[in-house]
């Protein structure tokens, strides 16, 4: 059985949140990655890793995103935003994002 943990979150309250989550940890989750645009869905990109690490990330980017993107006319236009996990934010995926989307990607 996989150890749970309570997590209690609250943003910026002074008092005591009032909701309190179950997260599961090993448990039998699946990673899936996906991007969006205006009309169009990158993915569903189903990870076989239970850890999403910087290698792993970047190969997403480069052998799935990148060239789904490269078909795409008018790139130039394309703003990529993050959510900032930790795998999102290594110095080699900053090197790729800034090599392919300079000045225009957040996270």
């Amino acid at each position: 059985m996989a150890a749970s943990t309570d997590i209690t979150a609250g943003y910026g309250v002074a008092k005591k949140p009032l909701v309190t989550h179950k997260s599961v940890r090993d448990s039998s989750k699946l990673n899936v990655w996906c991007g969006l645009m205006q009309n169009c869905i990158f993915g569903s990109f189903v990870f076989a890793e239970k850890i999403i690490n910087c290698t792993i990330f970047l190969d997403t980017l480069e052998l799935f995103l990148f060239p789904q993107l490269d078909e795409l006319p008018n790139t130039g236009n394309i703003y990529l935003q993050m959510d900032g996990a930790p795998s999102h934010y290594t110095y080699l995926v900053r090197i790729a994002l800034d090599e392919k989307f300079p000045n225009t990607w957040i996270g």
